[in-house]
């Protein structure tokens, strides 16, 4: 009988989904503007200062799987924000926080435990 573990599962799943992105913007890349998009580095280094953990609800992975949240929505782009896929409008939160944020406008800074590194 296999032993079921949800985290490894959670994390295998989360890979995969990375691989399928990576494969699906190599194919694509010549529709998808070059402007304002982050790198896969770019996004492993941010979720390193974060220390892998959700500045919202303090949780860390692998308990969870973060998620990109857009800092200024993307569906704010008809404002005439520009840019809003960059690195610098990008923070790592849960699932859960991501989707309780919503499309509002809230930045949850770098702890300051882990500002200080």
């Amino acid at each position: 009988m296999q032993t079921f573990d949800p985290v490894f599962l959670a994390i295998e799943r989360y890979e995969e989904w990375l691989r399928q992105l990576d494969q699906g913007l190599q194919k694509n890349s010549h529709t998808i503007p070059k402007r304002g998009k982050h790198t896969r580095e770019e996004w492993e280094d941010l979720k390193r200062k974060y220390d892998y953990t959700c500045p919202c609800c303090n949780r860390r992975e692998p308990e969870i799987v973060l998620t990109r949240d857009h800092i200024v929505p993307r569906s704010f782009r008809h404002r005439g924000f520009d840019n809003l896929d960059d690195i610098g409008n990008i923070q790592p939160l849960c699932d859960n926080c991501n989707r309780k944020k919503g499309n509002r406008e809230i930045h949850y800074p770098l702890p300051a435990k882990l500002a200080q590194l």
